[in-house]
This record gives structure tokens, C-alpha cells and sequence, in this order.
């Protein structure tokens, strides 16, 4: 079992540094009962001073069926999409973000995105679930996520 988040750097105690914001991953031979670490940075922001433009936070990753990995990330109420072989590394997927301005027209007056889920459904579809922050509350919608195989 391997898992993406953000942990807190033991590095850090009593102040928060560039290292405590970043995600890293860990691994689990025991279904989760202990955790060994396994890699730093895998969005590759581990050398970038925190803000909201930089940091990718809830991070979201998803292994598919064949292996291969995807994920989600937020930076500035932004979702972007990432692609991995190993689920170690990622790389972000070029020129390509879902902003809350998508959902302008649809009566949920979206002010931003958090906290992205990915699934693999028994079909082999991915479906993505994010929080719409709003004016006047939060909602949880849905979106099919269609791979394109590269040109």
C-alpha cells in the first residue's frame, strides 16, 4: 500500500519551514499499521518557497488498473492533474487546470476547489469528487476523467 500526503517534517517542531508544506510518500507492508518513508517531493515543489501558487496540497493520487498512476493536486483553489509510471514521480500535465470559473452558470457560484478525490470505478472510469466553496456553502460534485494517450 503506498499513500500520498502531506506529513509534517519532524525537522520542524515548534516552526513551520519550506519542508514541513511539501508532500511526500510512505508505504505500508502491514495494511497500514506502520509506515516507512519512501520518497520526498514526488510533485517535484520541494525546493520552492511555500505559498499557494507553489505548494501542491491535497494531493489526491490514484492508482489505475494497469499500474500506472494519476493524481490531483490544488494550488490557489486550482485542481491540476499529474501523470506517474511509478507513483514516486509525477509530472504535471501540461497547460491544463480546472478553475472554479468552470462551473460559472451552473448555480453553484464556485469561489474555488478543495479537497479532490479520484476513483477507479469497476468500469475502469475514473471519476474525481472536489469541494465547491461558495458564498453560500460548500457542495460536492462529481467529474468523469477521461486519459488521452500522448500524440
Amino acid at each position: 500500500m503506498s499513500c500520498c500526503a502531506p506529513l509534517p517534517s519532524p525537522r520542524c517542531k515548534g516552526s513551520r519551514s519550506k519542508a514541513a508544506y511539501r508532500s511526500r510518500t510512505a508505504i505500508s507492508s502491514d495494511l497500514g499499521l506502520s509506515w516507512s518513508h519512501e520518497s520526498d517531493s514526488p510533485f517535484g515543489d520541494v525546493n520552492l518557497t511555500p505559498s499557494a501558487t507553489t505548494m501542491n496540497v491535497d494531493p489526491a493520487p490514484l492508482r489505475l488498473q494497469d499500474g500506472s498512476a494519476i493524481a490531483v493536486t490544488m494550488r490557489a483553489a486550482k485542481l491540476y492533474f499529474w501523470n506517474s509510471e511509478d507513483g514516486l514521480t509525477f509530472t504535471q500535465v501540461d497547460d491544463f487546470a480546472i478553475e472554479s470559473s468552470a462551473f460559472a452558470g451552473t448555480g453553484l457560484d464556485c469561489m474555488g476547489l478543495f479537497d479532490p478525490t479520484l476513483v477507479q470505478l469497476p468500469d475502469g472510469s475514473i471519476r474525481m469528487y472536489v469541494t465547491c466553496e461558495s458564498a453560500s456553502g460548500s457542495r460536492i460534485v462529481a467529474a468523469d476523467i477521461t486519459i488521452e494517450d500522448a500524440p
